[in-house]
């Protein structure tokens, strides 16, 4: 035993002291498997005895309990148990354990840990509270156990609570007790803080209940407590705790009126410590604590409760914005009610505190004086403060209405341009800020405010923050605009001129303006195209690409309401000139600079913009229309074939022509060959993805065309792109083109879907499986969420079903193409393999045959370790589809897989235990309890590396 301390101690001297990577490695390894071992718990309680022990050395053998307790306490006969229970016990009380936090709070995890799972311990509270409870110097043992105790019951959830510990009596013991020492002499501040920290765990826990915990004793304390420093923060949460679980309000009345009391007395402390934030974050959670849970409380008897309300209110007010945040939800909470009793006369108290937030609100919502003051993280965290008190003030629209509440912004900004010449901007743009917010509120035929607030906007000064401001409150409500379509020339010459601002986010509002005032109004706006088009033009000179964009997407609104003729004349005149700048580069055939590529790729996107939008036209397109698709094309595939080999505008291209398949729908299947051939001819080039990924949409675009020409077009474009995708994964790290080979799996199973008398025949078939295997290796999750839908259609492919029904049928005579069953039996007639289907399951075996061994290692391997949480339920599936229709192969492939696994990731018991399971399940033709197999492995595998986890934490 000394012989082995001394090696322990090494190990631990090595892990926290030794520089060496590779030693500190090999050291936690060492000391993980020591503590999966039987002897870790002798050696242990060893350490633990021994008074000359390093502390590192006491530390790992109260740790190694708590280990062996939550995992492995099977190891121990029931009658050890009670023995190392006395184990634990006896090492607590050792004056080295007690002058040692860390392992004190080891130790009592461990003994809490131990006590839920020992059923012959139902006395553990009791027998503590006799055993450290008596000795003022043991006492800190006894308020750190029951402190951690109740913690554990609803924590850890790596053990079985087994014991019946809990009973009326404890529930009342425990605050009984602990309400003794707040009131022994000498008391220190350390106890008292745990003290506060043990009864908030345990109501957190729900073990004792409001009304022992909140005596008038207990409240006393508590609320006294809060004029020290040192116990200011333990006091609140355990005032917060105990009014949160005073929720079930009837029960609790007594409680609340008490705690009423404490709360109306506490009032003035909110001037008195208005200096100081860490106080007023204290008052203020309780405040809204509770608030949030007395709202009921308040809505019924306002005139009793307004007290809360206004603490909470003085809190609003506050500077500190962190403060003014923790208000924010019971703003939330309190309005809900309230709203519904808006004409109820003793509500009007409620009603002037939510009308004077709005004011409040908007102060809060000022830039400071000085904008450079707040740079980075705080600029950051105030924009984000903004938005969040911007729904503060939704809040206070539903209660008192959003006209009152615009009212009020308007008349802010009418006396801040009345009051000075130089009005600040700030004074302006917060109120500005709060009408944009409100903007969800307002009823669409509001005529009142609203156009006041309209005609004050060509007064509002010039600077870009308050233009900044006035353009996104225009765009904010260019749904009450479509109500109110007298005011769209006035906002669309206000919003134009936006793009001639200097300031970036002024003409970044504009755009985003103009694209709104466009989609909602867009029946008003047809006239207006014309002028669109001349604005257009004009700022395609001046704007970047964001904007035009934007731009784009604002006149595509217009054009995507208008029927099919108009519409597609409107298309012609704003795309083709883009058309046009594409065909002026294909023809000058400029070298693909960085800068000839970003020109493109502009062109390329606003078309894409204009396509996303429209989508599809209502009513047939002319044969214009079909005619001018043949001349895009034709630019597209010039552009295609000289800058197809940039990954960027190979992209843009693939995504302009699926726009096309949906805009053009089958009219424009006759160009399909060519669009096949230049896509894959883009692919032999450059190997980039998008042209896979656009053959697949073209395959998905029409499922069920049958034309010859599709069909050979699809298959020589698919073998094609094969032969250039199997050598790139042999020269190429699989990794660097993770992209390349989902994008491929995609097309094999879009042709799996739609086409798979292309596919499974096909050599290709065969080729591709090992991709998907090396698919299943990567860490990003969407590719192997691909393969795993990809395996999933072949193993679940209805020829097997029917040459498996068609095998079993075959012994009654059955002939191919027909049904058998006996005249006058009860038995169901099993359908035979159709003609073709045998070829489609032949091919599907020799996969599964060649690929199965390796398809089984990957998927069980990674369920064990590293898939994606989501996957669990495909992988099964995958399984139970092998056991069905591949017993006899799964029987050998798994059990050589399970043998080959890590240690780390199935230990040789659970590993056994699941091969009996799964064997059993495969015997019995039950697809079931293969699940629950695999199921059960999973649960085990994660069991032991949450130990390994957890002994990490060191």
């Amino acid at each position: 035993m000394a012989e082995l301390i001394n090696e322990l101690t090494q190990y631990l001297s090595a892990l926290y002291t030794n520089p060496d990577p590779s030693i500190k490695s090999n050291a936690n390894q060492w000391l993980q498997s020591f503590q999966k071992t039987e002897q870790a718990w002798v050696t242990s309680d060893v350490i633990l005895k021994t008074q000359e022990a390093p502390i590192e050395c006491k530390l790992f053998a109260a740790q190694t309990f708590r280990a062996k307790i939550t995992f492995d306490l099977d190891q121990l006969p029931e009658p050890h148990r009670l023995q190392l229970r006395d184990s634990l016990l006896t090492a607590l009380s050792q004056d080295s354990i007690i002058s040692s936090k860390i392992i004190l709070v080891q130790l009592c995890l461990s003994l809490a840990d131990l006590a839920l799972q020992l059923p012959a311990w139902p006395t553990v509270v009791t027998d503590l509270i006799e055993k450290f409870g008596k000795n003022p110097q043991t006492v800190p043992i006894l308020l750190e156990f029951l402190t951690v105790f109740p913690q554990e019951i609803v924590g850890n959830q790596k053990i079985k609570i087994l014991n019946q510990w809990s009973t009326p009596e404890i529930a009342q013991l425990v605050p009984n007790t602990l309400s003794m020492y707040l009131g022994a002499q000498g008391i220190t501040t350390a106890i008292k803080t745990q003290i506060f920290h043990c009864l908030s765990s345990w109501l957190r826990a729900g073990e004792i209940q409001s009304s022992s915990a909140g005596t008038e004793f207990i409240l006393g304390c508590a609320f006294s407590a809060l004029e020290d420093d040192s116990l200011f923060e333990a006091a609140v949460d355990f005032i917060v705790d105990l009014i949160h679980e005073t929720q079930e309000i009837e029960e609790s009345m007594p409680v609340i009126q008490l705690l009423l009391s404490f709360l109306i007395a506490l009032q003035p402390k909110l001037t008195q410590d208005r200096d100081d934030p860490d106080k007023m974050r204290g008052y203020c959670r309780i405040y809204v604590e509770a608030g949030e849970w007395y709202t009921p409380l308040i809505l019924r008897h306002p005139e009793t409760f307004l007290p809360i309300v206004l603490a909470i209110r003085s809190c609003c007010d506050y500077d500190d914005l962190e403060v003014v945040g923790i208000t924010f939800n019971f703003w939330y909470r309190l309005s809900k009610g309230l709203h519904r009793k808006r004409e109820d006369a003793n509500a009007k108290p409620l009603l002037e505190v939510y009308s004077s937030l709005v004011e409040t609100i908007i102060r809060h919502l000022h830039y400071p004086d000085d904008p450079s003051s707040q740079v980075g993280q705080e600029a950051d965290d105030f924009r984000r403060f903004r938005h969040d008190i911007g729904d503060t003030l939704k809040d206070c629209c539903y209660v008192l209405g959003a006209s009152v509440c615009l009212k009020r912004s308007y008349d802010i900004i009418v006396q801040a341009l009345s009051s000075s010449s130089n009005v600040k901007w700030q004074d302006i743009e917060a109120p500005l800020f709060s009408m944009r917010t409100m903007g969800a509120e307002v009823d669409l035929k509001e005529d009142g405010i609203l156009p006041m607030i309209m005609d004050i906007i060509p007064r509002l000064p010039a600077h870009p923050k308050i233009r900044y401001a006035t353009i996104l409150v225009l765009c904010r409500y260019t749904e009450w605009t479509n109500f109110h379509p007298d005011g769209i020339p006035f906002q669309l010459q206000y919003i134009s001129s936006g793009f001639e601002d200097p300031a970036q986010e002024v003409r970044l509002a504009a755009a985003q303006a103009m694209k709104f005032l466009c989609r909602d109004c867009s029946q008003h706006l047809v006239t207006y195209l014309p002028q669109l088009h001349s604005f257009y033009q004009n700022m395609s000179l001046t704007l970047g690409q964001d904007d035009m964009n934007e731009v784009s997407a604002a006149i595509a609104h217009i054009i995507a309401g208008l029927p099919a003729p108009q519409g597609a004349a409107a298309m012609s005149t704003f795309c083709m000139p883009l058309v046009e700048g594409l065909h002026n580069v294909a023809v000058r055939k400029q070298a693909p600079t960085k800068q000839v590529q970003q020109n493109v790729a502009d062109l390329l996107e606003r078309l894409d913009t204009f396509l996303s939008i429209i989508n599809r036209l209502e009513g047939d397109l002319p044969a214009d229309c079909l005619k001018t698709m043949g001349e895009i094309w034709t630019v597209i595939s010039e552009i295609l074939g000289q800058y197809g080999s940039s990954i960027k505008l190979s992209e843009r291209i693939c995504a302009l022509i699926r726009r096309g398949l949906t805009f053009y729908g089958p009219g424009c299947l006759p160009l399909i060959g060519s669009v096949l051939e230049k896509v894959t001819a883009g692919f032999e080039a450059s190997g980039c993805s998008s042209y896979l990924w656009i053959t697949s949409k073209v395959i998905t675009a029409f499922p069920e065309l049958t034309d010859p020409n599709f069909l050979s077009a699809i298959k020589l474009a698919f073998e094609r792109q094969s032969s250039r995708v199997f050598p790139l994964t042999s020269q190429t790290d699989a990794s660097s083109i993770s992209d390349v080979i989902d994008d491929y799996i995609h097309l094999l199973s879009s042709l799996m879907d739609n086409q798979p008398e292309i596919l499974i025949p096909s050599s290709c078939f065969h080729q591709s499986f090992p991709l998907v295997l090396t698919s299943l290796e990567f860490v990003d999750p969407e590719p192997v969420f691909t393969s795993l839908n990809y395996v999933r259609q072949i193993l679940g492919h209805s020829s097997l079903e029917l040459q498996a029904a068609a095998s079993s049928s075959s012994g009654a005579g059955g002939k191919p193409g027909s049904t058998t069953s006996k005249p006058g039996s009860s038995q169901m007639a099993v359908p035979v393999a159709p003609a073709g289907y045998d070829v489609f399951a032949q091919s599907i075996n020799q996969v599964v045959s060649q690929n199965g061994y390796l398809l089984s290692e990957v998927l069980l391997r990674r369920t064990l370790t590293d898939f994606p949480e989501d996957s669990l339920s495909t992988v099964i599936i995958l399984f139970r589809l092998l056991a069905d229709f591949f017993p006899t192969q799964l029987a050998t492939w798994v059990p050589s897989v399970v043998e080959r696994l890590s240690p780390k990731v199935a230990t040789i018991p659970d590993r056994e235990k699941f091969l009996v399971a799964f064997k059993q399940a495969l015997e019995q033709n039950r697809s079931d309890l293969v699940k629950e197999s695999i199921l059960g492995l999973v649960k085990s595998s994660k069991r032991e590396r949450a130990r390994e986890r957890f002994t990490e934490d060191r």
